[in-house]
């Protein structure tokens, strides 16, 4: 028998095992709930009727107690039969879910992973043997997550109740099959009535630190503060002031962008040649100071700036970016210090790790200008608060996170 062949009969062998053995784990877990027919049924979605079932059974396991059967007599819902499904009502009463409507149950109505975490967490409250769960408010997820379930998947996947799929999400807007269910409430069981935290990070968390507009007295605070923290950022230069700052940004290790020469939008977006012309005289600048055009642009008032849209310009000029080798940036985390001259410190910290806390890649939008002295009392805070929340700190380049508001 030649090596070769050995090695794929040896990874055959292995591959067979391993998927016995999870075959035979899922089974004893359905078999564990008393599904039936579930090697027909395990790919079949989760409903709300069964899920209050399952979660019941689970209660009961638990607390070695039955639910109180008085809620039977009160039931609220038009569409549930009190007799033949007394679980949806002890869920009820119990806080682990709640109705469609005021006197709708929808108990046939199927549910994501998102809702079914909702009620594996109420459930959690309920049977915890602590006084409160602790949280881990810095996990985010790359699923588009309403913030309602947002505590509710950080819990089951904090407690290893929820694991990571294979495309690197949860699978949170995905409907929950009964397969997958059975496997869920196996850990919910296990992990109570203490539900230890197993997990605390869900990979990287980036965030890019940028600032707009000319350099200022500002910058030089904010240059002395990222090298404090040893953080590189990215600054969008308008107009053609303090050339000594903005060599100082370039040897300090920054990524430099351009922002346009006169940041007036009733100007540079009255047509798309009225754009790419005061785009250009910055281009010249920038050049002339530090030996090199930047690729990368940051449109003033970002792409979908209501004067852009107006004159019905943005579709071209974004498109042309795209067509001169530029690239442009947007953000997703807003820091509030343009919504006036100068605005409290507070503010901007809260606005940015508010803006933030749900995101794996943060694109923070600030402004180095002279009026900003606030930005820059605030951003130790902001650094700090971002590291306490996972995340790690780089520059914009070609192959960054890019968010478009105008694609």
């Amino acid at each position: 028998m030649n090596l070769a062949f050995f090695q794929k009969l040896l990874a055959l062998a292995v591959a067979t095992i391993f998927c016995t053995n999870i075959t035979a784990t899922a089974v004893e877990m359905t078999n564990e709930w008393n599904m039936p027919n579930i090697e027909l049924n395990k790919n079949a979605p989760l409903d709300r009727d069964d899920a209050c079932k399952y979660l019941i059974d689970a209660y009961s396991r638990i607390t070695d107690t039955k639910p109180d059967t008085y809620p039977l007599a009160v039931n609220v819902f038009s569409d549930v039969n009190a007799k033949e499904q007394p679980y949806i009502l002890q869920a009820y009463h119990l806080g682990f879910v709640s109705g469609t409507t005021k006197n709708t149950f929808s108990p046939d109505t199927q549910i994501t992973k998102a809702q079914f975490a909702s009620m594996i967490y109420n459930f959690a409250k309920t049977t915890s043997a602590e006084a409160e769960l602790p949280q881990i408010q810095t996990l985010v997820f790359p699923d588009s997550v309403e913030p309602y379930f947002l505590p509710s998947l950080q819990f089951a996947y904090s407690r290893g109740i929820y694991d990571k799929q294979s495309d690197g999400t949860l699978g949170a807007n995905t409907p929950v099959t009964l397969g997958e269910a059975a496997v869920i409430l196996h850990k919910l069981v296990r992990s109570a009535p203490n539900y230890p935290i197993v997990a605390d990070t869900y990979g990287k968390k980036i965030a890019y630190l940028t600032f707009d507009d000319s350099p200022s007295e500002n910058t030089k605070v904010i240059l002395d503060t990222l090298k404090k923290y040893n953080i590189k950022a990215t600054f969008f230069i308008s107009g053609n002031y303090n050339s000594d700052l903005l060599m100082r940004i370039y040897q300090e290790g920054h990524a430099i962008g351009n922002h346009t020469m006169s940041h007036e939008y009733t100007k540079q977006y009255a047509s798309a040649e009225a754009f790419w012309a005061d785009f250009e005289e910055e281009q010249i600048y920038l050049h002339s100071v530090l030996g090199f055009s930047p690729i990368l642009m940051r449109f003033p008032g970002g792409s979908n700036n209501k004067f852009g849209l107006e004159n019905n310009v943005m579709a071209d000029i974004t498109a042309q970016s795209k067509v001169k080798g530029y690239l442009y940036f947007d953000w997703n985390v807003d820091s509030k210090d343009a919504t006036a001259v100068t605005v409290p410190k507070d503010t901007i910290v809260q606005s940015v790790l508010q803006g933030a806390k749900d995101k794996t890649e943060a694109i923070i939008l600030m402004h180095q200008n002279a009026p900003k002295t606030t930005t820059a009392e605030a951003l130790p805070e902001i650094i700090e608060g971002l590291q306490q929340m996972g995340f790690e700190f780089r520059e914009l380049n070609g192959s960054s996170y890019c968010p478009k508001f105008t694609k």
